[in-house]
Order: C-alpha cells, then sequence, then structure tokens
C-alpha cells in the first residue's frame, strides 16, 4: 500500500507539474505573440509617423515653389512695368 501511495503521489505530482508547464508554455507563447504584434504596430507607427512628416515638407515644399512662382511673376509685371512707365515718359 506504501509503494503504491507512493506511485500515485509520484504521479499526482508529474501531472501537476506537467499541468504548470503546459500553463506556462502557453502564457509564454501568448507573451511572444502580444510582442510580435506591438512590434508590428510600432513600425506601422513609426511608418505613418514619417509619411506624415514627409507630407507636411511636400506640403511646405509645393507651397513654397507657390509663392516663388507668384513672385517671380511679380517681379517681371514691376519689370514691364518700369519699363512701360519708362516708354510713355519718353512720348511724352
Amino acid at each position: 500500500m506504501s509503494c503504491l501511495s507512493y506511485v500515485y503521489e509520484k504521479l499526482f505530482w508529474m501531472s501537476c507539474l506537467s499541468y504548470v508547464y503546459e500553463k506556462l508554455f502557453w502564457m509564454s507563447c501568448l507573451i511572444y505573440e502580444q510582442l510580435f504584434w506591438m512590434s508590428c504596430l510600432s513600425y506601422v507607427y513609426e511608418k505613418l509617423f514619417w509619411m506624415s512628416c514627409l507630407s507636411y515638407d511636400y506640403e511646405k515644399l509645393f507651397w513654397m515653389s507657390c509663392l516663388s512662382y507668384v513672385y517671380e511673376k511679380l517681379f517681371w509685371m514691376s519689370c514691364l512695368s518700369y519699363d512701360y512707365e519708362k516708354l510713355f515718359s519718353n512720348l511724352g
């Protein structure tokens, strides 16, 4: 009887340990899965951040090019108006 009780006790503890190991295994799997998805999300957020920064820069470049175009037009218009003014003053 004592031998059997000893064997049963051993089996009981082995089953308990196997249960604990199984739980630990699944917990580690879940943790790794969560870490994987967190790293994926951080990668996506980083990409979105840089895309937003670049879009801001492109928008700035667009407006700068528009302004330079407008300034160039204004410059040539002022040059032309100066030439017309000079021409009319010479005629008069």
